[in-house]
Order: C-alpha cells, then structure tokens, then sequence
C-alpha cells in the first residue's frame, strides 16, 4: 500500500491536455453557470419567483451556441454541400 501513488507504471497525461488559446467561451461559461446558481439559490429561498432562473439560462445557451459555432465553424455546416469537410479530410497527393 505504500506504493500506490508511485510514479512508475503510470502515464503521463501532461501532453495531452488541451487548453483553448484566446478564448472568451470558458469564461463567460463561468459566469453564466454562477448567474444560473445564483437565480437557483434565489428561487430556493423564496426570494423571488421562476423567473430569476431566466438570465442564466439564456446566458449558458448562449455560451453553447457561440462556444459550439466557434468550434465548428470552419469544419461543418448544417445545410448545403459538405464538400469543404470531405476534401479537408483527404490526405494531400504530392
């Protein structure tokens, strides 16, 4: 037992970790999660009605929307041809 945080025998996860460069969407998630708890604390206790839920709620789905779009954007589309995504995915002939 006293080996089992041993370093050995264990992969290093440290090179594979990735962390979005400049970009607003995690912290701007935070802050719409915090805002949604805050609402939620308030409906809990009586301190207003259903609607304090709104502001946080439409500030996550935004998040996800323009997150999402942000991470697709240039590799997917949800109508029109696909073309684009195919010949990105092809290996180059040299």
């Amino acid at each position: 037992m006293a080996n089992t945080h041993a370093s050995h025998g264990t992969p290093d996860y440290t090179e594979k970790y990735y962390i979005p460069h400049d970009s607003p969407w995690p912290i701007i998630g935070s802050v719409a999660l915090f805002t949604l708890m805050i609402g939620a604390i308030a409906y809990l206790n009586e301190w207003g009605g259903g609607w304090v839920f709104l502001p946080g709620a439409v500030l996550v789905i935004y998040m996800f929307v323009r997150w999402f779009g942000t991470v697709i954007g240039p590799y997917g589309r949800l109508s029109g041809s696909s073309d684009s995504a195919i010949a990105f995915s092809r290996p180059r002939k040299s």
